[in-house]
C-alpha cells in the first residue's frame, strides 16, 4: 500500500511538474502535435517517474535492516539515475515511443539537459522523501 501512495503522490508532482517546465500550450497549441500524442506524451514520462520511484519503494521497503536515511537517498538517487538513463535514451539516443511526442517535447536537441535539472532533480528529490516516509511508517508498524 505505502508502495501504491509513494507511487500515485509522485506521478501528480511529476505531472505537475511536467506541466511548470514544458506549459501545454507551447506544445499543443503552437506545433502540430495533435491534442492526443502531446497528452499521452504527459502521461508516460510521468509514469516513467513514478514507475521507477514506486518500484525503487518496493525494494527498498525490503530491506528493512537500512536506516531510513539511507533509503530514502537510495530511492532518490535511483530515481534521478534512471532519469538521467531515460534522458540520454530519447534524447541524444534519438529513441521515441510511437504516437507520442516524448523526444520532440522534452528531450529534443538539448532539452534532455533541461529535463535532468528542471524535472528529473525535483521529482527525485520528493521520491526520496516519500520513500523515506514510507520507511518511517513500516519502522512504526514493525516496533509496535
Amino acid at each position: 500500500m505505502r508502495t501504491a501512495v509513494s507511487g500515485f503522490l509522485v506521478y501528480v508532482v511529476a505531472f505537475a511538474v511536467l506541466q511548470a517546465a514544458y506549459p501545454w500550450s507551447t506544445y499543443y497549441g503552437n506545433f502540430e502535435f495533435g491534442w492526443w500524442p502531446t497528452l499521452s506524451s504527459y502521461l508516460v514520462v510521468a509514469g516513467l517517474m513514478a514507475g521507477t520511484a514506486a518500484l525503487t519503494t518496493g525494494l527498498l521497503l525490503k530491506t528493512p535492516s537500512s536506516s531510513v536515511i539511507l533509503r530514502a537517498a537510495g530511492c532518490g538517487v535511483i530515481t534521478f539515475a534512471f532519469a538521467v538513463m531515460v534522458s540520454f535514451i530519447f534524447g541524444p539516443g534519438g529513441f521515441n515511443i510511437p504516437g507520442t511526442r516524448v523526444r520532440g517535447i522534452f528531450f529534443s536537441e538539448w532539452q534532455f539537459l533541461s529535463f535532468l535539472f528542471l524535472v528529473a532533480a525535483p521529482v527525485s528529490l520528493v521520491a526520496g522523501i516519500l520513500c523515506g516516509w514510507a520507511a518511517r511508517r513500516q519502522l512504526r508498524s514493525t516496533s509496535s
